[in-house]
């Protein structure tokens, strides 16, 4: 028997249903489902997106609010430390850039044939070869660390296991966050001084939401001022590669 909290793993496991993950969340009695790592627009769980602007520590200090909601996009400025751990190279030596694993549902008829020399050989039509290809990260095809995961028939758990070490994860923090206005699983647009003060964008998806308030007194005895920190885990695209 699954319950609400392993069905959908389940499912995704057993049948597939992304290439890069499954995650589901309910809240205000509506229940999203997205795929964890992927990070292109069209598997949107809204019709904003969601967009933050990385600028130092303390800059800006003292606004009244750090967002602004525009044509539908939350657009967000943080203010507070960044915290980013790439994901790549751990990706490629524990996961492997290359997963091979046999369809099990050819493993009876015509899985292999005895040749005349006594070797063993395997149809190419009973294997699965799946590649992690990225332009812009370390899983780009300039080195091979091949895995093998036995008999497989959905790809689908290959595939998600080397999304999910395809990219960086960051957590940062949103100054007067307004709870509720970023919806699970939404996607994002990143957006960082790279050098020169020159802006560079990453694509990525909401990982995480938390929240921690404060109260401030007010010249009434009986009224407060609620202010709430916002911490955001995301996932975002690969770094992009070095020939260093």
């Amino acid at each position: 028997m699954k319950d609400m909290s392993n069905v959908f793993s389940y499912i995704q496991d057993r049948y597939g249903v992304y290439s890069k993950g499954i995650s589901w969340y309910y809240t205000q009695e509506t229940l999203y489902v997205y795929p964890t790592c992927d990070t292109s627009a069209d598997k949107n769980t809204t019709e904003g997106i969601l967009r933050i602007a990385s600028v130092p520590k303390g800059m800006f200090k003292g606004a009244d609010n750090y967002h602004i909601v525009y044509d539908k996009d939350l657009y967000i400025l943080s203010i507070s430390d960044k915290e980013m751990k790439s994901l790549n190279t751990v990706g490629e030596e524990n996961v492997g850039g290359v997963r091979l694993s046999v369809n099990s549902d050819n493993t009876v008829d015509g899985f292999s044939t005895l040749q005349k020399d006594g070797t063993l050989e395997i149809s190419n039509d009973n294997l699965s070869v799946v590649q992690m290809s990225n332009k812009n990260g370390s899983m780009s095809g300039k080195s091979a660390n091949v895995r093998y995961d036995g008999i497989r028939s959905n790809i689908y758990v290959s595939t998600s296991e080397m999304a999910l070490f395809n990219g960086s994860m960051m957590s940062l923090g949103w100054v007067y966050g307004i709870p509720r206005y970023i919806v699970p699983g939404q996607v994002l647009e990143y957006y960082y001084d790279e050098s020169s003060q020159i802006f560079a964008t990453k694509k990525g998806r909401i990982q995480s939401v938390s929240y921690c308030s404060t109260t401030q007194p007010t010249k009434s005895d009986n009224q407060q001022i609620f202010t709430f920190f916002t911490t955001l885990g995301l996932f975002l695209d690969p770094e992009k590669e070095t020939d260093e």
